[in-house]
């Protein structure tokens, strides 16, 4: 609880959300680069503010963003920045990265941005008198200037800096189970700490008067330990690398006292300091999957090391590896590689043994020669060039990877399948270790009744993505927001919710229009998950079998849900001169027990067009609010023709247009509609069931509340 505090406290109060602070500070991370924008972690030195004559408390460290002309930022430079904050705020629906939590996690309490008309100066360069920030900063700035292909690759593995990487790279290394090896955890450490202990334990050895000082595998053990806080350092101590540290440290510290302790003791003892240091590590998958690892490593080798060392035992290793992981993995994130053990068997030598060294020493002699060593990283970028090639080979077969999501409660029998599966021989009912697994492989994720209809509006900020299920048929109209070349709506939120559901195809996915709000998740989508039909009014430029345009009177069915397209109508010459918004593809989808209008961004042209062209079909009880509840569409008119039981605006939290317009609200209000927003509920669903009628269920954001999430 102490922990908790210290990490929430003092958190933004909500009258500064959206106000100009001046504050000042320093950056204390490396900044992360992309286009014309620039993010950073910044320590605030003052405290308080004053706001309208009262002090009001300000978070220590904050995440900013700072875009237009941005200077060149260094890690452990002191700045004046004028800056605008809000808490912290993340998509709210299942299978989606808790960004809240990773902020609670790092300690941040508050994001925001740096306003560009303000007094923003630097006030310090980085000193040497604080050594990490100095160090970091002078290598990130001489790694800058190394053009490998792979330097984004090679500041993963020396400084921690992961923000370089683009998607697809890290896709390939997910998909093959190898994306362990960019972090430098508790492998890297544990190998270049070993490599020091032996080095120093090989010279140390050759003079007799050092060894009649001290023993040499006391010195040994202490330059051990000082490689690994070195390289922690040198990834900024950040929370898997300090892991790794306190692993290694343990285990060397009980080779300087000479005492003989079980590998389970030096586990043992491990686990217990990181969660002294960092209660909350257990909120991190990394934390699971690495103490899990070791331990199944231990497990299988009988909590000793083996004798015989060669390929058999790294073989058998590998693979035991990756099914001991397997429950986990599927549980954290719906997905597994099953070529892990053989890119593995491969990568984990090839980049712990060879790139890794190799690319470190590289980049100290940068410090030395940038000569010397640029010629050294070459060498470490030739590595990986033939790493790269071996895993795109391994990432290209048809069974590389399984996407399957399991229900939680098949994680217990699960284990102790495993657990029997690595048992020794000669132990009773090893061949119940397969029953056990079975509901892993098996058990699917609860669907739907056969004709229901659920209607899942997805939390993507602001912009919009609906799911439509009815039973294993499945419908999605829009795909979200493109925010950068590295971010998507399509591939962060919408893929894994279909993921989540056990959704592994989509029959037919709709873009309304080809605004980046509703169309910027479309590649993402694309790219990830298989799509039947495609259908849409701006869908040129995708690459897709089946494509058609949407027009008005187009129609289907599924089951007992009808879908009709009620706008554009088909385009001739004197109606290209519609807007994007007003091209929108409008669905009207009729179940039973109720109807729902998807609107797109129509504005109030279109809305009167409806109603004098499809007033008949417009009574319907739940409407996704035209472009978002902007005062440029929902006229009282439409309202009235409509006459919704819920509206659901979708909007991003605190966006720049106002959203949902404050007279928009009013006059939905004014009709006695219920208003939902995703910004503020999170993820919204609505049950259209033959059985129960119509049924709104509580937002994500509220099922999921947890003490780390800002509450709305």
């Amino acid at each position: 609880m102490v922990h908790a505090y210290l990490n929430l406290y003092p958190q933004l109060d909500k009258s500064l959300e959206g106000v100009d602070i001046e504050v000042s500070g320093q950056i204390i991370s490396i900044p992360s680069v992309q286009g014309r924008s620039s993010r950073f972690e910044f320590s605030i030195y003052n405290s308080s503010t004053s706001t309208n004559g009262e002090t009001i408390l300000l978070p220590k460290k904050v995440r900013l963003n700072w875009y237009g002309n941005v200077p060149a930022l260094q890690l452990g430079e002191h700045w004046q920045l004028r800056i605008r904050l809000k808490r912290p705020w993340s998509y709210a629906n299942p299978g989606s990265f808790d960004y809240e939590k990773w902020l609670f996690e790092h300690g941040i309490r508050a994001t925001g941005y740096v306003r560009s008309k303000g007094n923003n100066q630097r006030v310090h360069a980085t000193s040497i008198l604080n050594p990490t920030y100095f160090l970091r900063a002078t290598l990130n700035q001489k790694l800058e200037r190394t053009k490998g292909k792979f330097s984004a690759v090679i500041k993963a593995l020396v400084l921690g800096e992961r923000g370089q990487m683009d998607s697809q790279r890290w896709q390939v290394l997910t998909q093959t189970g190898t994306n362990h090896l960019l972090a430098i955890s508790g492998l890297h450490v544990g190998i270049v700490s070993g490599f020091i202990y032996f080095i120093v334990l090989f010279l140390w050895k050759r003079s007799e008067k050092l060894c009649l000082c001290v023993v040499a595998q006391r010195i040994a053990a202490l330059a051990a330990i000082f490689a690994a806080v070195f390289y922690a350092m040198l990834a900024g101590f950040s929370i898997p690398t300090q892991r790794a540290m306190i692993m290694a440290a343990v285990v060397f510290l009980s080779v300087y006292s000479m005492q003989s302790l079980r590998a389970w003791n030096i586990l043992s003892i491990a686990l217990l300091c990181v969660l002294l240091l960092d209660p909350f590590s257990v909120l991190s998958p990394g934390f699971w999957l690495s103490f899990l690892a070791v331990s199944i490593i231990l497990f299988s080798i009988k909590g000793k090391p083996s004798k015989s060392v060669g390929w058999y035992n790294l073989v058998r290793i590998q693979i035991v590896l990756g099914l001991g992981l397997l429950p986990l993995t599927l549980l954290f994130f719906q997905q597994a590689s099953l070529i892990s053990p053989l890119a593995n068997l491969f990568a984990v030598p090839w980049v712990s043994f060879l790139v890794v060294p190799i690319a470190l020493t590289g980049s100290l002699f940068l410090l030395i020669s940038e000569t010397v060593g640029s010629w050294i990283l070459e060498c470490a970028n030739i590595l990986l060039e033939i790493f790269w090639a071996v895993l795109d080979f391994l990432h290209a077969l048809p069974f590389a990877s399984l996407h399957h999501a399991i229900p939680i409660w098949t994680i217990i029998p699960a284990v102790f399948g495993i657990l029997l599966l690595l048992s020794p021989k000669g132990w009773p009912g090893k061949t119940l270790s397969l029953v056990l697994l079975s509901p892993l492989v098996f058990a699917q994720v609860a669907g739907i009744p056969e004709n229901d209809l659920r209607l899942t509006t997805l939390d993507v900020g602001q912009g919009l993505s609906v799911v439509l299920e009815i039973g294993d048929q499945v419908l999605v109209y829009d795909t979200g927001p493109k925010f950068s070349s590295r971010f998507n709506a399509g591939e962060a939120v919408v893929v894994p919710y279909l993921r989540h559901r056990g959704v592994d195809s989509i029959d037919t996915l709709i873009v309304s229009h080809g605004d980046k709000d509703h169309a910027g998740g479309l590649q993402g989508i694309l790219t990830n998950i298989n799509v039947e039909h495609l259908l849409g009014s701006h869908i040129k430029g995708y690459q897709h079998d089946q494509t058609r345009i949407c027009k008005a009177g187009m129609s289907w069915q599924w089951k007992s849900v009808n879908f009709q397209f009620l706008h554009p109508p088909e385009i001739t010459e004197d109606k290209k001169t519609l807007s994007s918004n007003n091209s929108s593809c409008v669905l009207l989808v009729q179940h039973p027990s109720g109807s729902v209008l998807l609107a797109g961004d129509i504005e109030k042209p279109i809305e009167k067009q409806l109603i004098d062209v499809q007033a008949d079909l417009l009574d319907i009880d739940v409407l996704i609010a035209p472009h978002h509840g902007s005062n440029t569409s929902s006229t009282g008119a439409f309202i009235r023709a409509t006459s919704p039981d819920y509206v659901v605006f979708t909007t991003g939290y605190r966006n720049p247009y106002g959203f949902p317009d404050e007279k928009v609200v009013s006059r939905y209000k004014e009709f006695g509609s219920d208003l939902v927003n995703t910004a503020s509920h999170g993820m919204i669903t609505f049950n259209f069931s033959d059985k129960n009628g119509l049924q709104l269920l509580p937002g994500y954001r509220e099922v999921r509340q947890r003490f780390w999430h800002s509450k709305f």
